[in-house]
């Protein structure tokens, strides 16, 4: 959710390559059927909002060692593996990780300023915020869904997987 509307909230040209958030910055699992506005606060009870920051391959290296590190966080935009603690087989979008490039994450000002020990946000060659909280970019996107008929479907995609 957060990825697909970072990219609907960014007002430039920038491509999106993949979003992470935290475990620790999502509180509680929605529940199934329907979901109020309370359930949305108490998933992500903080002020944060959304950032972009670009990165280069050796930050992105270090970031998905980070997550293999934790055994995993919630992510978009990327598949990987995990085997023993460090990453593998990484796909972000459809094209595999490619440590020469530089890649658009979406993230938490949060994480973004370093928090939960990701000082490899520190390094960014560009960021911006789109000075929407994530939480609100929930609320409305499931509104919007609502309001033209569509039910939430959640199924588990394999996006980290362990070797």
């Amino acid at each position: 959710v957060v990825l697909k509307m970072s990219r609907e909230y960014s007002k430039d040209s920038c491509k999106i390559d993949f979003c992470v958030l935290n475990n620790g910055g999502l509180r509680n699992p929605l529940p199934k059927g329907n979901i109020t506005k309370y359930d949305i606060f108490s998933l992500m009870p903080f002020e944060n909002e959304i950032i972009l920051l670009t990165l280069n391959g050796d930050a992105v290296k270090e970031l998905l060692d980070f997550i293999a590190n934790k055994g995993g966080m919630p992510v978009a935009g990327l598949r990987m593996k995990i085997k023993n603690q460090m990453a593998s087989d990484v796909m972000i979008g459809d094209k595999p990780f490619d440590i020469t490039k530089s890649y658009t994450v979406v993230t938490s000002d949060y994480l973004g300023n370093g928090g939960d020990n990701m000082t490899f946000f520190a390094g960014a060659s560009r960021k911006l915020s789109l000075n929407k909280k994530i939480r609100d970019a929930i609320i409305e996107y499931l509104l919007n869904e609502s309001n033209n008929g569509n039910t939430i479907k959640v199924k588990k995609d394999g996006r980290i997987q362990f070797e």
